[in-house]
């Protein structure tokens, strides 16, 4: 118990005493311990001693109520022992606070049994690097269209449209593993910027004569290219990033998140061939041209 070092009054002394039972589960447990009155004993001999530096002096001031008498003061002794039991019981109390605020989660609650189902996303998300072959050395220029088609599609119409399982589409990285060749530069990755909002930059990085190619070239979206963001079917036409300089046999791996088709539709794409009910993954520059093909997957053009 803390009181106040300055000479206690009655009431004050009172309010200190009771204001450590103010529980319900406190005043069952003290009632086995008589009750403490607000009257004091003042004497001479106590009249230097304080609260807080002697909480023994404390027995000398409490009086409790007896048979025979409403306010006999206890012998020391007796008095030591009923305010040991109240400093007992609120030492026993804090700990069972301590408990059970461990035993509860943020805000008061319990972290193991919330009121009611927690808020969760409906749309399916999904991440994969899909990989692909380059079969001719040339510049390919990559739309957001193409990145839906490399997601996956299922054919619903015989050898003439595939539809696409993703609704929403996000570029993470573009890492190109170039082929051996007698050019002295590697391949660039090229985004797109809407709007114009960019700083002229362009890295460059060459090779001496006589040196092979031993690393790979990846990218990652800048912040104010058309690949920074999250985009829909509506952007099917706009083109996201260009491949410069790949040669035949380099290795393309393309880092996306997609989600798949909830609220919004995804694309449908024309192909020569394919059966009803199949699935197919697109080639990375479309079923046009054809020449970034998809590997370990089922593919269509």
């Amino acid at each position: 118990m803390n009181f106040s070092t300055s000479k206690p009054t009655p009431h004050k002394v009172y309010k200190e005493l009771v204001s450590a039972i103010s529980d319900p589960i406190e005043r069952k447990i003290l009632a086995a311990i008589p009750r403490i009155e607000e009257k004091i004993s003042l004497n001479d001999k106590h009249e230097d001693k304080t609260c807080g530096e002697n909480p023994q002096g404390l027995v000398d001031w409490v009086r409790v109520p007896s048979e025979g008498d409403p306010s006999p003061e206890l012998a020391p002794t007796q008095r030591a022992l009923a305010l040991a039991k109240v400093m007992k019981l609120q030492t026993r109390l804090a700990r069972n606070s301590r408990r059970a605020s461990k035993r509860q989660g943020k805000h008061g609650r319990r972290s193991k049994t919330p009121h009611l189902p927690p808020e969760i996303d409906s749309v399916v998300t999904a991440a994969h690097v899909f990989r692909f072959v380059c079969l001719t050395s040339q510049t390919y220029t990559i739309t957001v269209g193409n990145v839906f088609g490399i997601c996956g599609n299922t054919c619903t119409v015989l050898n003439t449209t595939v539809s696409s399982w993703a609704s929403t589409v996000r570029v993470k990285k573009v890492t190109i593993w170039p082929a051996l060749s007698s050019s002295a530069s590697l391949p660039e990755i090229a985004w797109y910027i809407p709007l114009g909002i960019n700083k002229d930059k362009s890295l460059e990085r060459s090779l001496p004569g006589g040196v092979t190619i031993d690393a790979a070239v990846s990218s990652v979206p800048p912040k104010h290219s058309l690949g920074g963001d999250w985009m829909d079917a509506t952007l099917s036409a706009s083109n996201l990033l260009s491949l410069n300089g790949i040669t035949a046999g380099s290795i393309v791996d393309v880092s996306v998140v997609f989600t798949l088709r909830n609220n919004q539709q995804g694309l449908a794409f024309t192909v020569a061939s394919g059966a009803v009910g199949s699935p197919y993954y697109l080639y990375l520059d479309g079923s046009t041209s054809h020449q970034l093909q998809p590997v370990g997957v089922p593919s269509t053009h």
